[in-house]
């Protein structure tokens, strides 16, 4: 599978996850959706960080991938570490609605820029890597 097809499945997945909180009806429901955000999230952002962008960055000789890739990466963990930290519910439900419109952003940003110039270099090997590192990545818990 290309690298660009698993990040293109990542982000409809996300997309399905919050979508299924805000239909979520109680409160064990939402915390099994903030965990699987959490998890899925943490895994793409590695994938992206450990491995697209790089490949983006050497074929374009751009030290930027994005527009503001690398601030929207290092807000979107503080947010992941904000959601997971957080006990009443309320508050942890806010600050992942702010989650949500973060990766949305930067879903929208990732499909604009990184992923059309991820697509020109994307060979099988790079999908290959992005496979091989996804299964290390989620043979451990990164948020949970």
């Amino acid at each position: 599978m290309q690298a660009t097809d698993m990040l293109h499945e990542d982000y409809a997945h996300l997309v399905e996850l919050f979508s299924r909180f805000e239909d979520a009806v109680d409160d064990e429901e939402r915390q099994e959706i903030i965990g699987g955000v959490l998890e899925r999230l943490a895994i793409v952002e590695a994938l992206e960080q450990e491995i697209a962008l790089p490949a983006v960055r050497i074929a374009t000789g751009n030290g930027q991938a994005i527009e503001t890739g690398d601030e929207e990466y290092r807000e979107q963990l503080r947010l992941m570490r904000e959601v997971a930290q957080q006990q009443p519910p309320e508050e942890r439900y806010a600050r992942f609605t702010e989650l949500a419109e973060s990766v949305f952003r930067h879903i929208q940003l990732a499909e604009d820029q990184m992923l059309p110039k991820l697509e020109k270099v994307d060979s099988g090997e790079l999908g290959d890597r992005m496979a091989r590192r996804r299964a290390e990545l989620e043979q451990v818990r990164l948020f949970l």
